[in-house]
């Protein structure tokens, strides 16, 4: 996997424009500057077409936004133990050199989302964007 180059933009990808039509995966179909994860387990990503005030538009699951991430993790390059991230690699994640990692941008929002899930289910709360 080669990230994109800095003049392309990754959502406009053909295979990704296809796969978060299909509101089946929270990571790619939810808003990453508003909107919410809620703690609950269902399958497709909740879309306000109504236009209800929904904040983003879409609602995830954490559940779901966690599985795709352990998913996703090894084509990143992050080793996941039994789904678990140790806190070693979690800090030797947080201390990558930007300009020296590959794919570092990835790696970042998925260390962020990552944690934010874990949290989430760990406590029954929200991941919200604003």
């Amino acid at each position: 996997m080669k990230p994109a180059k800095r003049n392309e933009d990754p959502a406009r990808d053909p295979m990704v424009e296809a796969v978060a039509a299909q509101l089946d995966v929270h990571l790619l179909c939810h808003s990453d500057a508003e909107g919410f994860y809620v703690p609950i387990d269902f399958d497709k990503v909740i879309v306000d077409v109504n236009d209800r005030g929904l904040a983003g538009g879409m609602l995830g699951s954490t559940q779901r936004l966690l599985a795709e991430l352990i998913e996703v993790a090894p084509a990143i390059g992050i080793s996941l133990a039994g789904g678990q991230l140790s806190d070693a690699a979690a800090a030797k994640l947080a201390a990558d050199d930007p300009e020296r990692t590959p794919l570092w941008s990835e790696r970042m929002a998925w260390l962020v989302l990552f944690e934010n899930a874990r949290v989430s289910l760990a406590d029954g709360t929200m991941i919200v964007f604003h």
